[in-house]
């Protein structure tokens, strides 16, 4: 997840870079003009008339930022952000509800079914042994299970090693049954 948000934090600021540099794309900054302004018009060759020049500002003027306002075009930043934020928010929001969330349900679940455990319980344990609880505290890490009964043969295990919780079904003897009835 914070890979996603990494991507889109450092596209933001590519978007943003290149929205406040517009002089940088230039034909005027390629030639070596970057000092000069890229919203000044250059002066013109042929002399003004004084009366078109006495009611406005000047052109320099015009193209300076107003004061209080940010320099660098935050404005471009504001708009990038603003339009993805909505489609970003509801993907964070769809990830939550498809990923994280299930997750957490079946962890609790798995929590609450190895809190539960009480002797004569059979289980399965993550490696496929098949056994019966005999042993089993409640704050306790390990719990003993009997793998056969003949021997009496007694395994300690780890509590979060437990698969599942039930009567083991033997499919062997299921076909088996089905063949004999059929």
């Amino acid at each position: 997840m914070s890979g996603l948000l990494g991507l889109f934090y450092f596209t933001t600021l590519l978007l943003a870079q290149t929205a406040d540099s517009p002089a940088a794309s230039s034909p005027a900054a390629k030639s070596g003009e970057a000092n000069a302004p890229a919203t000044a018009p250059a002066k013109a060759s042929a002399p003004a008339k004084a009366d078109d020049t006495a009611n406005e500002p000047a052109a320099t003027d015009e193209a300076a930022p107003a004061e209080g306002a940010p320099a660098g075009g935050g404005g471009i930043t504001d708009a990038l952000f603003s339009t993805y934020a909505l489609p970003l928010g509801a993907m964070l929001l769809l990830m939550y509800f498809m990923l994280l969330r299930p997750e957490q349900k079946k962890r609790k679940e798995v929590e609450q079914t190895l809190s539960s455990l009480k002797k004569n319980d059979h289980i399965v344990t993550i490696g496929g042994i098949c056994g019966t609880v005999v042993n089993i505290s409640p704050g306790s890490q390990f719990i003993t299970i009997k793998v056969d009964e003949s021997n009496n043969t007694r395994l300690k295990i780890l509590r979060s090693a437990v698969a599942r919780v039930g009567e083991v079904e033997d499919q062997d003897n299921k076909i088996e049954a089905k063949k004999e009835s059929a």
